[in-house]
């Protein structure tokens, strides 16, 4: 955006100096250049594989968010602006439901960099997507205490983004429900996960398309496209029909590597081989 008080590169966001006048213009269209060269196409993972993770987080700066505090534990939730325009006690109603739902999220770690995952049956089995565990066995899984214990692939597809891990660690641990049918257009959805790190964050928004057909290293088929905010790290993460409580979908990918929106793989559509698993 150009002001009167200063000019900015619409591609990358570097601020031109006034006083320099043109001389920076070549710089900066050489830095918009690296910036597009690198994104890797129209879409991109919504996995962290630079980020750092911290042992113990707070809620991201510059951003909308309601924290809960609940002991040593809090809550991060982003919304959407017409979400925020939700009556009090329809928000209280959600984070009760996110609140529950906690304990069954986890952060996934590997050598390579983090994701998210969530509980899909008892017995500790934690699907996430494949891009986050591929080209390893062992991995670790953080729950929403902090608490790291170790993880098992179990199962892994060289054709969708899915995923199973097993942790015996988590073995008793309370499973979602899943949704066994699509999900209609309009809904208002929940992502939870570990965007940029930080976990137990949780995003409301909207379902905003359906149907959507893409190709990145592997098939999605008929995807959820979605308003809610996912970033790197959340990939993996369950994605929730906010009335219900249901997982509706695994979050996975990102349009243009920006969160205004993303994509979430169907999970009634991955059951069968999950299950097979």
């Amino acid at each position: 955006k150009n002001t009167d008080n200063g000019k900015f590169c619409a591609g990358c966001g570097t601020e031109m100096s006034k006083s320099s006048g043109s001389k920076w213009v070549p710089a900066i269209v050489l830095t918009c250049f690296i910036v597009l060269a690198g994104t890797g196409g129209v879409f991109g993972y919504a996995t962290d594989w630079s980020f750092k993770i911290p042992k113990k987080t707070n809620a991201l700066p510059d951003t909308e968010a309601v924290a809960v505090a609940e002991g040593e534990n809090s809550i991060k939730i982003q919304t959407t602006p017409a979400v925020a325009k939700q009556s009090k006690q329809q928000s209280k109603d959600k984070t009760v439901l996110i609140k529950e739902s906690l304990p069954s999220v986890f952060t996934v770690l590997t050598g390579s960099g983090s994701g998210s995952g969530f509980l899909y049956k008892k017995g500790g089995y934690i699907v996430t997507n494949a891009h986050v565990v591929v080209g390893y066995t062992d991995v670790v899984v953080r729950n929403s205490k902090g608490e790291d214990m170790g993880g098992r692939v179990v199962g892994i597809s060289d054709k969708y983004d899915i995923a199973l891990i097993k942790s015996e660690a988590n073995k008793n641990v309370k499973p979602f429900v899943i949704e066994q049918k699509e999900t209609p257009i309009g809904t208002e959805v929940i992502a939870i996960g570990s965007p940029n790190g930080f976990e137990n964050t949780a995003s409301i928004g909207y379902l905003t398309g359906l149907n959507r057909d893409m190709q990145k290293d592997f098939i999605y088929e008929k995807v959820y496209q979605i308003d809610a905010q996912i970033d790197h790290g959340s990939s993996g993460g369950p994605l929730l029909d906010a009335n219900t409580g249901y997982v509706i979908g695994i979050n996975s990918l990102l349009y243009k590597d920006n969160t205004v929106f993303g994509f979430s793989i169907p999970m009634y559509s991955m059951q069968n081989l999950v299950d097979k698993w």
